[in-house]
């Protein structure tokens, strides 16, 4: 019996000291993320994976902090350290507390088996009268209504959890409800869907709208969904800007050399129905874009 007892002691000393082991890694995993070493934190990651596995073999509950910090932090370090290959620790729902996907749970098993009929959009009868009388650019494409498409917006770096457990947990249940209705669904995601050359080209906003009109044109059904936070989004100033609008700005900047700093960065278009500058290519993330930023608000 003092075997038995001496025993049972060590192996709950063992697990408290592993609980503090994965404590100690999250805390050192924040750090990392905070300074951008990824590559570190990828190997906190997978200290993190050992570890869970070993306190879920002792049927050890998880500290509640795990399912607070650890799902924010696996995402982070997944999406900017290059490294993908099989270290996800756990998919979100599961960090998320629950034991199958969403549609294996009940309510929403439930509702995957209900005979509630989406109604396709109805035809655009502006369109069909144009392309009548011969206006065929108007057509959007063969049965674009039988179609779910909504844009997911936010700002990114306060909702990297949120928007992966919608991608993870939500998305699936909803391409499966949506498939066996008739219905294709897409979610329109645009941190891959931008690349660093048309950042450069100030085309961001632009190609967002772009997505957005294409969402409301071809959903039968809603077509954006936002997250809200904390924090405030990218605000950029315009890329194109009326001459006397400019003008006017640029005159309010008190340095000289600032003024040039934004003049230079401009060029003005004579060719446009109303004379407008438009700024060039630029990295948005230097120095020089940064001070634009201030200069121009």
């Amino acid at each position: 019996r003092r075997r038995a007892t001496a025993a049972k002691e060590q192996d709950k000393k063992m697990v408290d000291n592993t609980r503090q082991s994965l404590a100690d890694a999250v805390d050192r995993m924040q750090g990392l993320v905070q300074n951008a070493e990824w590559k570190e934190a990828y190997k906190l990651l997978k200290y993190a994976k050992a570890t869970l596995d070993l306190l879920e073999s002792k049927s050890t509950s998880l500290p509640k902090w795990v399912t607070q910090d650890l799902p924010s932090l696996q995402a982070q370090v997944l999406e900017n350290s290059g490294e993908h290959g099989g270290i996800m620790l756990k998919t979100l729902w599961e960090l998320a507390g629950w034991t199958e996907p969403r549609r294996l749970r009940d309510y929403w098993s439930k509702r995957m088996e209900t005979t509630e009929k989406i109604v396709p959009k109805q035809r655009n009868k502006l369109q069909t009268e144009a392309v009548l009388q011969g206006a065929v650019s108007m057509i959007e494409g063969e049965n674009p209504m039988k179609m779910i498409r909504f844009l997911l917006s936010s700002t990114f770096t306060d909702t990297v959890v949120e928007r992966n457990l919608i991608l993870d947990d939500v998305a699936p249940f909803l391409q499966e409800y949506a498939r066996r209705r008739g219905f294709e669904y897409v979610t329109a995601e645009m941190r891959w869907g931008i690349r660093e050359g048309a950042a450069d080209e100030h085309q961001t906003s632009d190609i967002c709208m772009q997505e957005l009109d294409r969402c409301i044109r071809d959903s039968a059904g809603i077509n954006y969904v936002l997250i809200l936070g904390q924090k405030y989004g990218f605000r950029p100033f315009p890329s194109k800007i009326e001459r006397k609008e400019f003008n006017g700005l640029v005159s309010k900047i008190p340095s000289a050399a600032d003024q040039e700093l934004v003049r230079g960065s401009f060029e003005l278009d004579t060719n446009a129905l109303d004379e407008e500058y438009v700024l060039q290519s630029i990295d948005q993330s230097g120095a020089k874009f940064r001070k634009m930023q201030v200069l121009l608000r």
